[in-house]
């Protein structure tokens, strides 16, 4: 996944070396040649290319990675004998804080010119099919795409570069930036699609906001609750599945992967970098840890609290949830042993 160039200007002038002194780093390299080498990317380090800055924070994170030839990696001391060679390598205390630096010198996110910023109204280059219906009070900003048959109510606000497809429904007040929606999308009222990400890393004295440079892409057919939030991803995007259906005031975290046809229920939350196959189903006010897998056609029982990866087609429930027959089995049992004790006294 690279950075996506319809929504990020990226800054193909910077050097190895360049980012080294931006981000206190010391580069290893056999020759000055290689500090002197563009980078012309930012990737995941399962991504890695040629040229383009990964960073890595533990020799661990290395397993089954296939680094190539002049990848640009920001890695710790200790991952130094773990890289190859033939990589420009920048050793630095804090790999993701350098990232965060490195990142916001060379990524910036592309604008509406300052011509087409309006409080309310559609943008001259916004591109709108003929049989859109657009409320006079909505927003449609710099090179927006609208699809046939699609309705827009008053108070949403179109973000630059965002594509619609048709026959979706973005209801009042709603907010859509940095991101690709398919056809026949309900976006119920308040939601927010493609905020930033809750990307945050320790400096010394200070906490430094990780850029996110995702988009969020949403499959045909979604319906999203009033008032959930969608967020971008942090470096890859945060996907939405076909047929999901989302009820009211929802959180899906940054790189977030909803498989097809799932169904979350009311404030559930779901940290970054969740994986949901499909035909997935969530209760109420359940939440997920960040970085887990969620196989198609489980179950996540209302309330629950999920702390570790799910097969498919299991029923989990509890905190930390576990499977729905050892956790009503572990209740009962203590309620006998509750009895018990009262019958004692």
């Amino acid at each position: 996944m690279t950075i996506n160039r319809t929504f990020y200007d990226f800054d193909e002038t910077v050097t190895v070396a360049d980012i080294a002194v931006i981000v206190g780093g010391v580069v290893v390299a056999p020759s000055s040649a290689i500090s002197a080498s563009l980078i012309t990317d930012i990737v995941p380090l399962h991504s890695a290319t040629s040229e383009a800055l990964s960073y890595i924070s533990s020799p661990k994170h290395l397993a089954g990675q296939v680094i190539p030839d002049n990848a640009v990696i920001l890695a710790p001391e200790s991952c130094q004998n773990s890289l190859p060679d033939a990589i420009h390598l920048i050793i630095v205390d804090n790999p993701r804080l350098a990232y965060a630096k490195a990142a916001q010198r060379l990524v910036t996110e592309r604008v509406a010119p300052k011509a087409h910023r309006t409080t309310a109204g559609i943008a001259p280059d916004a591109r709108i099919d003929p049989t859109a219906q657009i409320s006079p009070r909505a927003t449609i900003m710099h090179d927006a795409v609208i699809g046939a048959g699609t309705i827009i109510e008053a108070g949403a606000i179109i973000y630059p570069h965002v594509t619609i497809g048709a026959q979706c429904h973005i209801f009042a007040n709603s907010s859509i930036a940095f991101a690709d929606i398919g056809d026949h999308v309900v976006v119920r009222n308040g939601v927010v699609i493609g905020s930033a990400g809750f990307g945050l890393e320790l400096a010394s004295e200070s906490v430094v906001k990780v850029p996110q440079l995702g988009i969020v892409r949403i499959a045909d057919g979604c319906d999203i609750g009033s008032n959930s939030t969608i967020d971008r991803g942090a470096l890859g995007d945060t996907i939405v599945g076909k047929m999901v259906m989302l009820d009211n005031l929802c959180h899906i975290a940054h790189n977030c992967v909803i498989g097809d046809n799932c169904m979350i229920a009311a404030q559930v939350g779901m940290a970054g970098s969740v994986t949901l196959g499909k035909n997935v189903i969530i209760g109420g006010q359940a939440g997920i840890s960040g970085h887990l897998t969620v196989g198609d056609g489980a179950i996540i029982m209302g309330h629950s609290g999920v702390t570790k990866n799910i097969d498919a087609n299991t029923t989990v429930v509890g905190f930390p949830a576990e499977a729905s027959g050892d956790y009503w089995r572990k209740l009962a049992g203590l309620r006998r042993l509750l009895k018990q004790s009262d019958n004692k006294n």
